[in-house]
């Protein structure tokens, strides 16, 4: 069974994606923010291929700075990604995978 991670994510703001999405206002691409979500996944055995991800809502831009991604079991093949500003959720969606 999946356990609860967090993990504090640095968006750096010399990092290359910055410089063209979008120049003077800087927005991590959401495709980066569920990748990181992937990632994670996967370092806990959970392989991308199998992972179906549903309801994914972005309610505030990731811009350059310090985030924590949280994945919380909610079942047995079942789990809510959040992505925290401080106590405020800018993302959110659910990861479900098969037996």
């Amino acid at each position: 069974m999946l356990a609860e991670r967090k993990v504090r994510m640095r968006l750096d703001p010399e990092h290359p994606v910055f410089r063209t999405h979008f120049p003077g206002m800087p927005r991590m691409p959401g495709s980066l923010v569920v990748q990181g979500f992937l990632d994670l996944l996967a370092e806990a055995g959970i392989p991308p291929a199998n992972l179906v991800l549903r309801r994914f809502r972005f309610r505030r831009f990731l811009t350059p700075g310090d985030y924590v991604y949280e994945i919380e079991p909610c079942g047995e093949r079942r789990a809510v990604c959040r992505v925290r500003d401080g106590n405020a959720v800018a993302c959110e969606g659910v990861a479900e995978w098969p037996e």
